[in-house]
C-alpha cells in the first residue's frame, strides 16, 4: 500500500517538517493522525497480514488497525510481536500502545508476553511494556503485579527510563504515600526517580501540598 499515492491531498509540509524534528531519522509521510485514524476504520482485519513498510504512519495505521480489529488474542499478540520491529520511536510506541485497549480483558495472559518485552535488549520493547502498565493496567490490584516487575527489571535506557518515570510520576499522583515508600525501595538511578518527581510536579492534577514534598525529595 502506498501511502504517499492514497493521501496525497492529505501531505501536510509542515507537518512532516515538525515530525522530521520531534522524531529524527524516520521516514515522514506528512499525513496527520486522524487521517490516518479514520482510513484505519475502513479496513478489515486482513490488512494485518501485508507486509509492514517502514514509515511513521504505516507502522502508526497498522496499530490502529490493530487495535480496532476484532481478533482472538493469539492472533492479536501474533500481529503485535509483527509490528514490535517497526516500534522505533516513542511517538508510534505511544499512540499505538494507547489504542491497545484489549489487553484490559487479557491482563493475566498479556503479562507473560509483557514480560519477554521488559526481557528484550531492545528499548522500545521495553518502553512498549511500561506504557502497556501504565495506560491499560490502572486499578488498584494491578499496582502489586506491576510493581513486582519494576523490581525485577531494571530500566536502563533512555526511552526506556523515561516511559518508567511517567508510570510512576501517574501512581504518585493517584497514591503518593505507598508510591513513594514502593520508590524508596528500588534502586533507581538519580534520572529515572527526578524524572517521576518533576513530571508529578508539572501535572496539572498533582494537589500543591504533593508538589512542595516532590520538590524536597529531588536527589543529586
Amino acid at each position: 500500500m502506498n501511502l504517499s499515492e492514497l493521501f496525497s491531498a492529505s501531505i501536510d509540509p509542515k507537518y512532516k517538517a515538525f515530525h522530521e524534528k520531534l522524531i529524527p531519522g524516520h521516514t515522514i509521510l506528512g499525513i496527520r493522525t486522524p487521517v490516518l485514524e479514520q482510513y484505519a476504520k475502513t479496513l478489515d482485519p486482513s490488512f494485518l497480514e501485508t507486509p509492514l513498510e517502514s514509515s511513521y504512519e504505516y507502522s502508526l495505521l497498522y496499530g490502529f488497525v490493530l487495535g480496532r480489529a476484532k481478533l482472538d488474542l493469539s492472533s492479536r499478540l501474533r500481529y503485535l510481536k509483527k509490528w514490535l520491529p517497526y516500534n522505533t520511536n516513542w511517538a508510534s510506541n505511544d499512540m499505538v500502545c494507547a489504542r491497545q485497549k484489549w489487553m484490559r480483558k487479557h491482563k493475566q495472559e498479556v503479562l507473560s508476553f509483557l514480560d519477554s518485552l521488559l526481557q528484550s535488549q531492545n528499548e522500545f520493547d521495553q518502553r512498549f511494556a511500561y506504557t502497556s502498565f501504565l495506560m491499560h493496567f490502572k486499578e488498584e490490584s494491578d499496582f502489586e503485579t506491576i510493581s513486582q516487575r519494576i523490581q525485577k527489571y531494571k530500566a536502563s535506557n533512555y526511552y526506556t527510563q523515561m516511559a518508567l518515570a511517567w508510570l510512576l510520576s501517574e501512581w504518585l499522583i493517584k497514591d503518593f504515600e505507598k508510591t513513594i515508600a514502593f520508590m524508596e525501595t528500588l534502586n533507581l538511578d538519580p534520572f529515572t526517580y527526578n524524572k517521576a518527581l518533576q513530571k508529578t510536579i508539572e501535572s496539572k492534577r498533582t494537589p500543591i501540598d504533593i508538589k512542595k514534598r516532590c520538590s524536597t525529595l529531588k536527589r543529586k
